[in-house]
């Protein structure tokens, strides 16, 4: 092999190296990013059920509570 084979090679194997972290990391970012997004649904959710619960607490021990709940 010629020093210019021996460079082209290198060359596309550093390449090659460089677009697999590439890949990789863009599959890791939107992959923790859908994490993230799903924790933060939970929460939201989780929140909103806590404030129902509390806005239910409070009327039902103030007597507000109707017959529309």
């Amino acid at each position: 092999m010629e020093w210019i084979d021996k460079v082209e090679l290198m060359c596309s194997l550093v390449l090659g190296a460089v677009l697999i972290v590439l890949l990789l990391h863009f599959t890791y970012s939107v992959t923790l990013d859908i994490r993230q997004t799903e924790w933060w649904e939970r929460c939201r959710d989780a929140l909103h059920e806590w404030k129902a619960d509390t806005r239910w607490f409070f009327k039902r021990v103030t007597g507000q509570v109707g017959d529309d709940e």
